[in-house]
C-alpha cells in the first residue's frame, strides 16, 4: 500500500487510503472482525484499532506520502468488526471508528477522514449516520459507493447531497 501510495503521489495525484478492517474485502454485507481481533473485548479491540491505524499511517508517512483522504472503513452501512462494532451496538461502533479517526489525525492532522457507505438511497445510510452522530462520531467527509445506471445518477447524487447536508459534511463518490 505504501509503495502504491508513493507511485500515486509521484504521478502528481492525491492519495486516498481505504481501511477495510477485515481479513477479506469489507462491504455492505460483509464486515467480519479480523481473526487476530476475534476474541478481543471491545476495549481491547478499540486499542488494537488505534494501534493498527497509527502503525499503518506511520508506514505511509515514512514512504513520504501524506494522504488527502483516509476512509476509516469500507461500505460500513452495518458497522464494522461485527458483532462488537455493528450498527446495533452504536456506542461501540462509534468508539471503534473514533479510535481510527483519532489515530489518523495524530499522524496526519490535515487528512480528511471519511466515513464510507454504500448505496446512498438505502435506509441503512440514514440509520448509520443517526447512530454514529448521536454517539459522538467524528468524521470530516462522507464517501459513497453507488451502483446504478447513468439514468439513476441524478437521484443518487441527490441522496448523497441530502444525507451530507443533514450532517453538514461535504461528500464525494468514491466507488
Amino acid at each position: 500500500t505504501a509503495a502504491m501510495a508513493a507511485r500515486v503521489k509521484d504521478a502528481g495525484m492525491a492519495v486516498d487510503i481505504d481501511f477495510h478492517f477485515s481479513d477479506t474485502w469489507a462491504d455492505e454485507g460483509h464486515q467480519y472482525t479480523p481473526a487476530a481481533w476475534k476474541n478481543m473485548s471491545y476495549s481491547q479491540m478499540r486499542s488494537a484499532m488505534s494501534s493498527y491505524v497509527t502503525h499503518s499511517m506511520n508506514v505511509i508517512k515514512n514512504a513520504g506520502v501524506t494522504p488527502t483522504w483516509v476512509q476509516i472503513g469500507n461500505e460500513e452501512n452495518s458497522g464494522i468488526c461485527h458483532p462488537i462494532g455493528s450498527v446495533s451496538n452504536p456506542a461501540q461502533m462509534t468508539g471503534l471508528l473514533n479510535a481510527a479517526y483519532d489515530a489518523v489525525k495524530n499522524v496526519f492532522p490535515t487528512a480528511i477522514v471519511m466515513i464510507h457507505l454504500a448505496s446512498p438511497q438505502h435506509s441503512s445510510v440514514a440509520a448509520f449516520f443517526k447512530a454514529f452522530s448521536s454517539h459522538g462520531g467524528k468524521w470530516d467527509m462522507n464517501g459513497f459507493s453507488s451502483y446504478g445506471s447513468a439514468g439513476a445518477a441524478a437521484g443518487l447524487v441527490a441522496d448523497m447531497k441530502s444525507v451530507s447536508n443533514a450532517y453538514g459534511k461535504p461528500y464525494m463518490q468514491v466507488e
